[in-house]
């Protein structure tokens, strides 16, 4: 393999030399397709572009590079790109960059398709899924248990379905009555799955299920993108315990995508947002306090999955991530860095940005969760990723305003951490705008209190006596800060280099959201 770096800026990819640091290329974010993830690689990742080119790398953090690319070309409003690990070149029946027009549903075109079949690439994978599900159902309630030809069937519409269709979803005006033919069935079949991967007898059997698995929530992503869909998923039977054992299964990207269906249901993502779904979503759904716990600890370092260790004759065998005890067998450890940034981003909108459709017992419940088990914000707080460390800020933010007894706990344990010091540096020496206003936030936020509480004490132990007299200035205004922003650019050593600005992506949605 040859020696690269890869660098993100506001609009770019940008692919530089490894030793001289020359820039090899430099692709568009809005360029990129999907991100791709296999299984049998835990190093190897794939960037495909619109033009049916892809670039492979490698990296020992392979999941922080995935979601920080995913985010990057999320924020300038690329939204169909995905994490998978399937290449979808050879089951798209239209080129890369083409997307199928959506079509007025009519009587008509009813009748049409009740008699000829669907018109549609989109209605004609949603009707053979909607047919491997059912029969898989039918052969598991005759054999009473999961597997063979009839699953293979239903994997194999999903993974062409999913490879068709964009995850922004299916057509919203779609037939409300063909959303539960296909999604309750596909339900029925994670079930099975999450209970057989807590029996699964060795590495691959374990391995072999979260393919199945992530497959099937990739496509149940697509099709819960409509008002039925999301009003249909919480009144489903027996949905939270299939949630929770996928949300704790032991392999990462199981959990990651999990949380991504879980993230739509309770955020509306229809172009016109129906909070009154959201709330409803958000009144079933978070309303048990395992669900609660289960999301929180994902964003915990150590959970890396289980790791593998052999015996003497070789096999591998499971053991525990946190004790080493020897348990079932299960996958190779894997980062969970895509887990942590989804996880960040649903108690994002949970708790900040869509906090209107959250009801007071809820946002409480979920605040005490997340103070409970600070050393999962601590976790946070300390990931390279961009975007978790930003949710990060805004929970801060918010525990702060509504739990300031909490908030204090949280200072006093990133003080303890070193935290505290780690962005103090980061808020004056980071080469990144981003970075930089990012960390300045977390320090105003922690460093606000009286004079003799302990961060002032650390502060005044950290700085020069006289630049302390500039905390008595009256709080600067909006246009102060801008302007303050773009003179430090200007002056920046780091300016030159393109390594942030005052304008960037981070710092506009972290204002945005905080004012």
């Amino acid at each position: 393999p040859v020696s690269r770096k890869l660098a993100l800026t506001e609009k770019w990819l940008v692919e530089r030399d490894g030793a001289s640091h020359q820039v090899i290329s430099a692709r568009a974010l809005s360029s990129i397709f999907a991100l791709v993830r296999p299984w049998d690689s835990p190093r190897i990742l794939q960037v495909e572009y619109d033009d049916s080119t892809s670039r492979t790398y490698q990296s020992a953090q392979r999941d922080m590079v995935l979601g920080s690319i995913l985010d990057a070309a999320h924020a300038v409003g690329n939204h169909r790109v995905y994490v998978s690990a399937e290449v979808s070149d050879g089951l798209r029946l239209l080129p890369r960059f083409a997307v199928e027009a959506r079509r007025h549903v009519t009587t008509k075109s009813k009748i049409r398709e009740a008699f000829f079949g669907p018109e549609t690439i989109e209605g004609w994978h949603l009707q053979q899924l909607t047919k491997a599900s059912k029969d898989q159902m039918s052969e598991e309630a005759g054999l009473g248990r999961i597997g063979g030809a009839a699953l293979q069937e239903v994997i194999n519409a999903a993974t062409e379905f999913n490879s068709n269709i964009p995850c922004t979803g299916i057509d919203p005006e779609t037939d409300k009555e063909k959303i539960p033919k296909v999604v309750l069935p596909l339900i029925g079949v994670l079930d099975a799955l999450s209970r057989e991967a807590e029996r699964a007898p060795d590495v691959a059997a374990v391995q072999a299920n979260a393919a199945m698995s992530t497959t099937l929530l990739q496509a149940l992503l697509r099709l819960v993108q409509t008002s039925h869909g999301l009003a249909l998923i919480p009144t489903i039977e027996g949905i939270m315990d299939t949630l929770l054992r996928l949300l704790r299964s032991r392999e990462p990207f199981v959990a990651y995508w999990t949380v991504m269906v879980v993230s739509v249901v309770l955020r509306c993502p229809l172009e016109h947002r129906d909070v009154g779904i959201e709330h409803a979503n958000k009144q079933a759904l978070l309303a048990s306090m395992s669900m609660n716990e289960a999301l929180v600890d994902l964003l915990r370092e150590e959970r890396q999955g289980l790791a593998v260790k052999k015996d003497r004759r070789g096999s591998a065998r499971l053991t525990d991530g946190d004790n080493g005890a020897t348990s079932r067998p299960a996958p190779r450890g894997a980062s969970s860095a895509l887990s942590m940034m989804a996880v960040s981003e649903l108690l994002e909108v949970v708790l900040c940005s869509a906090r209107d459709s959250t009801s007071p017992e809820r946002f409480e419940a979920l605040v005490n969760v997340l103070g409970s088990n600070y050393d999962a914000l601590l976790s946070m707080l300390r990931s390279p990723c961009a975007i978790i460390m930003e949710n990060a800020a805004l929970l801060m933010h918010t525990i702060t305003e509504y739990a300031p007894e909490m908030a204090v706990r949280i200072c006093d344990a990133a003080m303890s951490d070193a935290v505290v010091l780690r962005h103090f540096d980061l808020a004056i020496f980071s080469p990144a705008a981003d970075q930089r206003f990012i960390s300045r936030h977390l320090i105003s936020i922690w460093m606000s209190g009286s004079t003799d509480s302990a961060t002032k004490i650390l502060l005044l132990k950290m700085i020069p006596a006289g630049l302390l007299e500039y905390l008595k200035m009256p709080a600067l205004t909006l246009e102060e800060m801008d302007n303050l922003d773009l003179l430090e650019a200007d002056e920046s050593e780091f300016s030159a280099q393109g390594a942030g600005s005052a304008g960037s992506g981070s710092m506009r949605r972290l204002r945005a959201k905080i004012q």
